[in-house]
């Protein structure tokens, strides 16, 4: 039975309709009408809003408009005006929340600009009806007529904007860090390892710039090799080595036509000096060889046998027959009872040679023979003229 009431007429008994609501004013068509457990709210002959038997509040999506507060503390809008507008006069908070199968969806009407969908584990971004951002199975997909762009930006002097790698405990492991004093930042482990300063310069496992004499540009040519070029027309150092006190022990030089490999010499970092007078005797043992490489058959050279190096062992690097293990890592596939760490394989650890190294002592036999072969002149020469 409907219930009419009305300043005129009072009360008169008529079914509850969206057109003859069941309660209402003087206006016929707007009021409230009860269905089966349902209580619907109307205006000019249109149900607006539903309270259904569970006590959800539905608002037709034609007619989508929700504002709560005098103060604009909440509103929500379906009229091509505006999409959510949240401001509560403090951070502005807002968490939605979907029910377990599809998060959320909003779809703006026909012509509009912008849409965020969220069905599952999908997500779609569209401008002027283009997808620009969408999820895959595996990441994200950004998608632009022209360049494709992903931008982070701080306001703040002493940030960083950072892409950051984690593990699933949301630890940051690793990452690219962009100061605002123009400096790229490569971490892993949670600490930076290498950065590219405002001048371009590569600095490996430090932060402190070294002089421009440091400086270089480096790429890869056709060939495959790598090409140091330095910053200007002088004499640059594109490497140098230091000891584990930071002091330089060797260096490679370049200048606009030569290259040197220098290793210390400086008369103040030695002691104990003395001529080397066995030469000859040390150059005797040396075992000068030809071969070829197992791996470069075709090609024979001169050379020695590292072991065989006795008269200079500080120019053979490593020990004879030495080998290494090799170990099985989280990349490897594991055969059965064996686990990250047990050894995978055992290889031979090849000796080397600094062959520069054998110059002093050629140099020195070659003086003590130069200094026979004088004498022997002075003989020859004396037994010519008698």
């Amino acid at each position: 039975m409907a219930l009419n009431i009305n300043g005129t007429t009072g009360i008169s008994g008529v079914d509850g309709s969206a057109s003859a609501p069941a309660l209402t004013g003087t206006d016929s068509n707007t009021g409230i009408n009860f269905a089966s457990d349902t209580v619907n709210i109307n205006t000019g002959g249109t149900t607006r809003a539903t309270v259904d038997s569970s006590g959800n509040l539905n608002i037709p999506v034609d007619d989508a408009k929700l504002r709560i507060g005098a103060g604009d503390d909440l509103e929500l809008y379906h009229d091509g005006t505006n999409s959510f507008i949240s401001n509560d006069g403090g951070a502005g908070n807002l968490v939605l929340y979907g029910n377990g199968t599809n998060s959320i969806v909003l779809q703006p009407k026909s012509g509009e600009n912008s849409i965020i969908g969220n069905s599952n584990s999908s997500v779609d971004l569209y401008y002027d009806g283009t997808k620009h951002f969408e999820t895959i199975s595996n990441g994200v997909r950004l998608d632009s007529a022209g360049d494709t762009i992903l931008e982070m930006h701080t306001s703040n002097a002493g940030a960083h904007s950072r892409i950051q790698f984690s593990n699933n405990s949301g630890d940051n492991y690793g990452g690219l860090w962009y100061s605002a004093t123009n400096v790229m930042e490569f971490r892993t482990n949670n600490a930076e390892r290498a950065r590219i300063d405002s001048a371009g310069r590569l600095l490996l496992n430090t932060a402190n710039s070294l002089d421009n004499e440091y400086r270089l540009h480096t790429f890869i040519t056709s060939t495959g090799g790598h090409v140091f070029r330095p910053d200007g027309s002088s004499t640059r150092k594109p490497l140098a080595f230091q000891n584990h006190n930071g002091s330089e022990v060797g260096s490679v030089t370049s200048s606009t036509s030569s290259t040197s490999y220098n290793t210390s010499s400086d008369y103040r970092l030695k002691e104990n000096v003395v001529s080397i007078s066995d030469g000859i005797t040390r150059l005797k043992t040396l075992k000068p060889s030809r071969f070829n490489f197992i791996a470069d058959a075709k090609t024979t050279v001169d050379g020695f046998l590292a072991h065989e190096v006795t008269a200079v062992p500080e120019a053979i690097s490593g020990t004879k027959d030495e080998t290494q293990d090799i170990l099985y890592t989280e990349e490897d596939t594991i055969p059965s009872g064996k686990k990250v760490g047990d050894v995978k394989e055992t290889v031979p650890k090849y000796q080397g040679i600094d062959q520069s190294k054998l110059v002093p002592l050629l140099t020195a036999a070659l003086q003590e023979a130069v200094a026979k072969i004088e004498v022997l002149e002075t003989k020859v020469a004396a037994l010519e003229a008698g």
